[in-house]
């Protein structure tokens, strides 16, 4: 029964089948909650980006150019960034 909470193991496809909240300390499943600050491009960017606050790391120099367009100023910074490649 996929929505029974009898279980020690549960395996799902979707992060949404999981009730995390429900979940007994003894159970175990096949996902993290609240997992996008790195298992999604905007947050592990972020993620990235704060990182020089901890080391003395470039992201630039290992990780491709991002932006979080649903951000005002990063969507002009892309736009910018677009017309100066398209240029070349």
């Amino acid at each position: 029964e996929d929505e029974s909470m009898v279980f020690d193991l549960k395996w799902t496809v979707k992060t949404s089948d999981i009730p995390f909240k429900a979940l007994d300390r003894e159970q175990i499943v096949n996902h993290f909650a609240r997992n996008g600050c790195v298992t999604t491009k905007v947050g592990l960017t972020r993620n990235l980006r704060n990182l020089k606050w901890f080391e003395d790391v470039d992201m630039d120099a290992f990780f491709p150019r991002s932006y979080d367009l649903h951000d005002q100023d990063e969507l002009l910074e892309w736009v910018d960034d677009f017309k100066l490649c398209a240029a070349e």
